[in-house]
């Protein structure tokens, strides 16, 4: 993948501008680099006011392997179990409202096409989500950051030097508007790639294709109508009310404390821990631990519980790029079920999973 960024770059260098871009607060002049215009996006992001409706597209893929109803203590090699998969995709479509207000950000994304109303809204650095009863989002509200508001406009992009190849691959059109398009490559098998085409007026994201190391497309986020600047005045406020699910994050790629009574053996280069906590779960009260690694772009979290009394079987499925891979460990003195969720792939969430160990 690296040798076709590079490929990419080439071409690219006989189209750059004639002349300077005012891009989300700074000017970018003709010779301005992928680097600089991959700062100017993170700053379109947070300081421009602007009103669209994005698609959102999601390769999904889910396997079941159960051995047996493995209960603690089972010998995984035995012979019976039965095993599913399925693969399907999905389409999503939302409305973003941005806007900086007394200098703080503040953000309304709805869902205009699923069967809940969900919302989600931000005031600086504090998420809220508000959910209906029944939607199976609230299930996953301490698993997975809440939909492709964490996927695109919370990512940063500023660490990518030490893992990703950044290059310039042409031009596009999206939303009516003309693009620069950016490739991020990885350096390696444990994270993926990203095509990202920014206005050429602001820098704003337009669209966002994350994929695999086989370049297929995991998850394309893409404006179908953008409004930017002045003629922003929607309202910021939610047109529905439900369940609020609060989330208030660290910094991605900021190190936290490791006193967790777990942890990892192997996580891919870069990945540092950001986050250890034990949560208890409302339903049945029961304790999970969890440990959240970040590289600055990508992150995922692994959650270590006791093994149920029913057992459990090996699962593994992918919504877009989110990956979620259970795995069965012994613990110092009961076995205990790992699950990694995050943005990795399949074989690295695994060998993450099998590196969970319980301290002495």
């Amino acid at each position: 993948m690296r040798t076709s960024a590079r490929r990419l770059a080439r071409p690219a260098a006989a189209w750059l501008f004639a002349a300077a871009v005012h891009a989300g607060g700074a000017e970018l002049g003709p010779d301005a680099s992928p680097a600089a215009w991959l700062e100017a996006m993170d700053n379109a992001f947070r300081s421009l006011d602007y009103d669209g409706t994005f698609t959102y597209y999601a390769a999904n893929q889910a396997q079941e392997i159960t051995a047996g109803r493995t209960t603690p203590g089972a010998n995984l090699s035995i012979s019976s179990f039965s095993a599913s998969y399925r693969s399907d995709a999905s389409l999503a479509i939302f409305r973003i409202v941005h806007k900086v207000v007394d200098g703080v950000e503040r953000e309304r994304v709805e869902h205009l096409n699923s069967p809940w109303s969900r919302a989600i809204l931000r005031t600086g650095d504090e998420v809220t989500s508000i959910l209906q009863p029944g939607d199976d989002l609230l299930a996953l509200e301490d698993a997975i950051s809440p939909g492709p508001y964490a996927r695109v406009f919370a990512r940063r992009f500023e660490s990518v030097g030490e893992h990703y190849e950044v290059a310039f691959a042409g031009r596009g059109r999206v939303a009516g508007r003309t693009a620069v398009a950016l490739a991020v490559t990885p350096f390696d098998a444990h994270r993926f790639g990203y095509l990202l085409l920014l206005d050429e007026e602001t820098a704003l994201l337009l669209r966002s294709e994350l994929r695999d190391a086989e370049g297929l497309s995991l998850e394309i986020f893409e404006f179908a109508e953008l409004s930017i600047g002045a003629s922003v005045a929607a309202d910021l406020e939610p047109t529905a009310e439900g369940t609020t699910v609060r989330h208030l994050g660290a910094a991605a790629g900021a190190a936290a404390k490791d006193d967790s009574s777990w942890s990892a053996r192997w996580v891919p280069p870069g990945f540092r821990l950001t986050g250890a906590d034990v949560r208890r779960r409302p339903e049945d009260a029961k304790d999970v631990d969890t440990l959240v690694f970040s590289d600055g772009l990508a992150a995922f979290t692994v959650f270590i519980e006791a093994m149920p009394e029913t057992g459990a079987g090996s699962v593994v499925s992918r919504r877009g790029a989110t990956v979620a891979l259970t795995h069965l460990a012994q613990g110092a003195r009961r076995d205990h079920l790992v699950t990694v969720v995050g943005e990795v792939p399949v074989a690295t969430a695994r060998r993450v999973a099998a590196g969970i160990q319980q301290r002495l």
